[in-house]
């Protein structure tokens, strides 16, 4: 089984890795200008993404009871098996592009 990511140019500072595409598109869904039918677009994929994807409830797989006190980030992959999840990653991807955010994918 293969696994895909997207990502933007940004580092992530705490360990380095390129920052995922969710944050930038979470960050115009509330800041960004856009035209209207960008923005359309923008919801309408993200709330795909939100209703079809389960949010981990950690990325930890430590035991340690204060493991669930500490501030973990996750770097989250997409299987290529979850077909129309990864078709809407890729047409947010391309909106982001669009919006001047270039992405890849890993």
């Amino acid at each position: 089984m293969k696994y895909l990511r997207m990502v933007v140019d940004e580092k992530l500072a705490l360990n380095g890795a390129r920052e995922g595409f969710f944050r930038k598109a979470y960050e115009l869904r509330r800041n960004g200008t856009m035209s209207v039918d960008q923005h359309r677009k923008l919801d309408r994929y993200l709330n795909f993404l939100d209703d079809h994807i389960d949010v981990p409830s950690k990325f930890s797989k430590s035991t340690s009871k204060a493991a669930e006190y500490r501030e973990t980030k996750g770097i989250c992959w997409f299987k290529t098996s979850a077909n129309a999840e990864v078709e809407v990653a890729l047409a947010l991807a391309r909106l982001l592009d669009d919006l001047g955010i270039a992405s890849t994918v890993l």
